[in-house]
């Protein structure tokens, strides 16, 4: 049908009920001429008519008269007897297209889908019958257009319900109508398979957030199934028995809870923990613990192996059998072996050279459909994963079109998701505008074909790489093994071994060198860096990689570091290509790459990393990485509501000594691979060699007393840094000893000694000048004048403070520039505003914190430490300003952005302050009841 015409028409019926109610004042004429505006108004496209239309919408609600509700019932039952009656009075075909015509309308008038779609098919059958006995083309034309209609009347019922139920707040409703017309509309015009999995994951979504008619979706997601198989697969077969995913969803969880139970007994068996860090028992004990994970996380590794083989050969008694020989690999952590029972399949299939046809594509699509359909049952995954353009269109370069965040749907055990960033699945990435679709459905010879070094550079790191870590899943196990042989040709490549090396290490050391100021950006070929010397000397003195009291994303701050650290070292060492990380840490030992202690520092730190991990994501339910290093509190009154602002769920690591003992050797093997930075020019040894010149452990008391006071255990941080300054005095080491006596300075003012602290930093001053000089800026210099001018503050004297604080301020203009956003400048910027607060001139104050405040947001974004401390003191300006509610607002950001930042239930001295700020507050106010609800 002409949808113009069509809109043209119904505005035009409209316009004649809405005269006949302003004559008749009849109120069901304005009841109809609405309804016909507003189905008008959702089938046009053109921008002119639909404000014409929206216009007359307006006009006829302000003149309708106020009346009762009458409720229209629509059943099939009444339906089928209306057209029932037209069979038997046996109208002419003019007069028939009238009847059905009118009873078309009157579906439209009272929205009843069923009417209107049964009216419209009765006219298509006229005209099918007129176009057949005239063999009249035209109404043959009429009468496709008029079924293809009715077709799509099917699903827009579904799209109507849903917007009206999103308008009314259903959001329940809403997601289950649209899900119904994405499978009717698409699934079936389409057959396409994507299309049958994104509406599988919508009634997932749904299941997640209702306890209501269950058992009706339920029975939606099995007709799923059933139209996928006889619309894509092409086959007649049943679906799996409605209780299949009830099955697979109870063998998932016994795979966690045994995961558990085995945790469980690890603690109970080996504990390191028990023992203080210089107990000669502790690295025994840890080295057994950390073999007691490998074991555990190759079993779990083992049970998805074959859980996710159990689900293929399923598919496949289903569907059929494979039209040629096949092997699926997994790929990411599934390779490696540091797998969850949470995480992400990664895969990819291969299938028998000389087999690559459409045919052979078509069957293994099929069959990884049906495999994601499985897979989504299961329940865990989100819908941001499935790339729905109408909730996430990650190929739009409009931002708002990406605007979905599922924070209800579990998130675990689910294909790795469709963005363009992700894609490691047999149907690998769509065309985008840089780069051209790709399969991960290949020979061996193609897939290999991946790490040639025209792809390589072009792909980048998150496909190459991915699939040189491959390991059996399930099929012809002898496929594998080809493409490996294939692919130890194409690495052996001295080229592309030496660019891919390259491209590790940029990606390896991203964090350290882009806080130098250094460029990042791969290049083939010339020198990988531009370091020199004075780079090398600062990288030591690089905060970022240390701990802090935030909270940890346990998979980006924890777990990726060993993992490409050790990718690198296989590379440079030439270990086979499909071994685990275990295996390539046992391979390197034999050969003779690494020490057996280092072998032993590296396996426990990787089981660290791969044990909290795990942990997290069984604390947190599923992959949420969020992991705190601080103690939960655990006894708490009734929690203010401070925002709507939805606060992160985090792991509370029981013990804290395990991220002392990731970090004594996370830390020195960082620094380690400097010395691989600085060969990365050189030619590789024809015979193995040690990697590391120095040992990738470092317990020492400036380590441990470093990391002690990151994770806010002052007293800890103040015993070792003590014990490391009197070594350094020893020995001499000026540069040390003024950085210890700074440290040690920090430690005592976070304490509440002050007085203590400013004899540690004008100790620190005194000696940096003395190396420096005292007349050439530098930023040594201008912090420990900040330092200073932290501890006046603290004794209450603010004159000095201020005299301190402006010296260091205009300092670091110097270094940076007077116009530069740069952190320091900000945090000093931040510091005179509170002085002046205490000096009364609450103006300054505000001016001062704002213009921080502003900087702070154009370096760091919305969420940062500093820019919730500037937010807490604009509470306090405002506070003294006498302006109650304005100081409330700060205050309650504050306090709202330092619970998303360490945990909402976390015991950290700044939540502690913004809840005291935040009681006052109230208190001024006057309303004493929820200040003490405060905890």
């Amino acid at each position: 049908m002409d949808m113009l015409l069509e809109v043209e028409v119904l505005k035009s019926l409209g316009d004649a009920n809405l005269e006949y109610g302003k004559k008749l004042k009849d109120v069901a004429k304005f009841d109809s001429a609405k309804v016909l505006y507003r189905t008008a108004l959702h089938r046009c496209e053109d921008k002119e008519i639909k404000e014409s239309l929206e216009y007359r919408l307006t006009y006829a609600e302000k003149l309708q008269p106020v009346r009762e509700s009458v409720s229209y019932v629509s059943s099939l039952v009444r339906v089928a007897e209306m057209f029932t009656n037209l069979d038997k009075v046996g109208y002419e075909k003019e007069n028939l297209l009238m009847e059905c015509t009118k009873l078309m309308i009157e579906g439209i008038v009272n929205e009843d889908n069923i009417l209107e779609t049964e009216a419209i098919k009765s006219l298509g059958d006229v005209y099918l019958k007129r176009g057949t006995e005239n063999k009249d083309t035209t109404c043959l034309t009429k009468a496709t257009a008029l079924y293809n209609t009715a077709l799509a009347r099917t699903y827009e019922k579904h799209l109507t319900t849903g917007d009206r139920a999103l308008t009314d707040g259903n959001l329940d409703l809403a997601e289950r109508k649209f899900a119904s017309a994405l499978k009717l509309i698409h699934g079936k015009r389409t057959k396409e398979g994507r299309k049958f999995t994104q509406a599988a994951a919508l009634y997932n979504a749904a299941l997640a957030r209702t306890d209501k008619n269950t058992h009706k979706v339920k029975k939606r997601l099995h007709d799923v199934e059933k139209s996928f198989l006889c619309y894509t697969a092409n086959v007649g077969s049943e679906p799996s028995p409605s209780d299949s995913a009830i099955s697979h969803q109870k063998r998932l969880e016994d795979m966690r809870i045994s995961a558990k139970t085995q945790l469980e007994a690890i603690d109970q068996q080996h504990n390191p923990y028990q023992y203080d860090d210089d107990d000669p028992k502790m690295l025994p004990v840890e080295a057994e613990r950390s073999e007691a994970m490998k074991a555990l996380c190759k079993s779990i590794a083992k049970g998805r192996q074959i859980f996710i083989q159990a689900l293929i050969d399923e598919c496949i008694s289903t569907i059929g059998p494979p039209l040629c020989k096949y092997a699926f690999i997994g790929l990411g952590s599934q390779a490696t072996e540091l797998v969850t029972p949470y995480s992400d399949l990664e895969f990819a299939i291969l299938i028998k050279e000389g087999k690559d046809n459409d045919d052979t594509r078509r069957y293994f699509i099929n069959l990884t459909h049906y495999l994601h359909l499985k897979v989504i049952n299961l329940g865990e995954t989100i819908l941001p994963a499935m790339a729905i353009p109408s909730l996430n269109d990650f190929h739009s370069e409009d931002p708002d079109k990406d605007w979905f965040f599922d924070s209800i749907t579990p998130h675990g055990f689910a294909f790795d998701g469709f963005m363009p960033w992700a894609s490691k699945t047999p149907f690998g990435r769509d065309q985008t505008k840089s780069k051209a679709p790709i399969s991960l459905i290949q020979t061996p010879s193609e897939m290999a074909k991946f790490q040639q070094l025209e792809i390589s550079l072009a792909e980048g790191y998150n496909l190459s790489d991915i699939l040189m870590w491959f390991v059996f899943l399930a099929g012809d196990e002898d496929l594998v093994k080809e493409y490996m042989e294939i692919l130890k040709t194409v690495i052996k490549d001295d080229l592309l071994s030496h660019i891919q090396t390259r491209r590790l290490l940029v990606f390896a050391m991203q964090p350290i060198l882009e806080s130098m100021g250094k460029t990042c950006a791969f290049e083939p070929t010339g020198p990988l860096l531009n370091i020199t010397q004075k780079d090398l000397e600062k990288i030591g003195q690089i905060p970022d990689f240390w701990p802090t009291g935030q909270l940890l994303d346990v998979k980006k701050d924890i777990y990726r570091f060993p993992g490409i650290v050790i990718d690198l070292l296989a590379l440079f060492c030439n270990i086979a290509l499909s071994a685990s990380t275990w295996d390539v840490i046992d391979e390197m030992k034999e050969a003779g790459w690494i020490h057996k202690e280092d072998a032993k520092h590296l396996t426990v730190l990787t089981s660290i990393s791969a044990e909290l991990r795990l942990r997290t994501y069984m604390a947190n339910g599923g992959q949420k990485d969020s992991l705190s290093p601080l103690p939960e509190i655990e006894y708490q009154t009734k929690m203010l509501e401070v925002s709507d602002t939805t606060l992160k769920s985090a792991f509370h690591i029981p013990d804290i000594k395990v991220l002392f003992r990731y970090y004594c050797r996370a830390m020195p093997l960082r620094m380690c691979m400097l010395d691989v930075i600085q060969e990365q020019d050189r030619k590789l040894p024809a015979q193995p060699r040690r990697v590391f010149e120095t040992a990738i452990f470092d317990a020492s008391n400036e380590c441990m007393g470093r990391i002690a006071g990151s994770l806010c255990l002052f007293n800890k941080s103040i015993h070792h840094l003590e014990a490391a300054l009197k070594d350094a005095g020893m020995r001499s080491d000026m540069k040390i000893l003024s950085k210890l006596l700074s440290e040690l300075g920090s430690c005592w003012r976070r304490m509440g000694d002050h007085k203590r602290a400013i004899r540690y930093h004008e100790k620190f001053l005194t000696i940096t000048e003395s190396l420096i000089g005292n007349t050439k800026p530098h930023t040594y210099i201008a912090g420990a004048l900040n330092n200073l001018g932290i501890c006046w503050h603290g004794l209450g004297d603010y004159r000095k403070t201020i005299e301190y604080w402006q010296k260091s301020l205009a300092m670091m203009k110097t270094i940076y520039g007077d116009n530069t956003a740069h952190p320091d400048i900000a945090m000093l910027l931040t510091n005179l505003g509170s002085a002046w607060q205490e000096c009364g001139d609450q103006e300054k104050a505000i001016s001062s914190l704002e213009q921080s405040l502003t900087m702070l947001k154009t370096i760091h974004g919305e969420t940062h430490p500093d820019i919730a401390r500037t937010l807490l003191n604009l509470g306090t300006s405002w506070l003294r300003n006498d302006n109650h509610e304005r100081a409330k607002e700060y205050c309650e950001r504050s306090l709202t952005m330092r619970k998303a930042i360490y945990g909402d239930n976390t015991a950290h001295p700044d939540i502690a302050i913004s809840l005291h700020n935040l009681g006052v507050c109230w208190k001024r106010i006057g309303n004493q009841q929820e200040s003490n609800h405060l905890p």
